[in-house]
């Protein structure tokens, strides 16, 4: 048991399944948080930890898109859907989430930019912009970090991970010295 030091507020703190967590309690009486603190030990040492990182692909976004995406604009359902579609499609609804690498990011995101755009209509497989995919690809780093602050991953496996889209596209210069020089002189 501890108290924040900002705003003086009792929490109780524990290890599950190796991850810390910190618990509010709603009062402010410390012989009353111990006690509560017994109660959570005793909890955690009757139930068996929760195997973090042991969940399938499918069952996390299913989670998401049902928890989360309906607190979102109509625009972002429509993203989450069809970014979820993608992401299942390249990686496999049956995948554990915990043996995802930086390399299945980079597949995704090779998969994403080969397969364009896939909305109906007049755009459907047009070439997707780099912002797309970053857009695409920070929506599943949204579903890992929320797994992980819902306690079914113990971390976000592509949380680090940042594709080069420009490492290709040097600047050059438009004009050499003597070029310019030349256009210095006739200006």
């Amino acid at each position: 048991v501890f108290e924040h030091a900002a705003n003086g507020s009792l929490y109780v703190e524990f290890y599950d399944a190796g991850s810390r967590r910190s618990i509010p309690l709603q009062h402010q009486d410390r012989s009353r948080a111990k006690a509560d603190a017994e109660k959570v030990a005793a909890g955690l040492r009757v139930s068996e930890p929760t195997p973090t990182g042991q969940v399938a692909l499918q069952l996390l976004f299913d989670n998401y898109t049902r928890e989360v995406t309906p607190r979102k604009s109509l625009g972002k359902q429509a993203h989450d859907r069809r970014a979820t579609e993608q992401l299942l499609s390249v990686l496999g609804p049956a995948r554990l989430v915990s043996t995802l690498t930086h390399r299945d990011a980079a597949r995704f995101v090779a998969e994403r930019e080969r397969a364009g755009d896939q909305r109906r209509g007049k755009t459907l497989g047009r070439k997707l912009g780099h912002r797309q995919v970053l857009y695409d690809l920070s929506f599943a780093r949204a579903v890992f970090n929320w797994g992980v602050g819902a306690g079914v991953l113990d971390r976000n496996p592509w949380q680090h991970y940042r594709p080069d889209f420009w490492k290709h596209t040097p600047r050059r210069p438009l004009l050499d010295r003597s070029d310019y020089a030349k256009l210095h002189e006739v200006a």
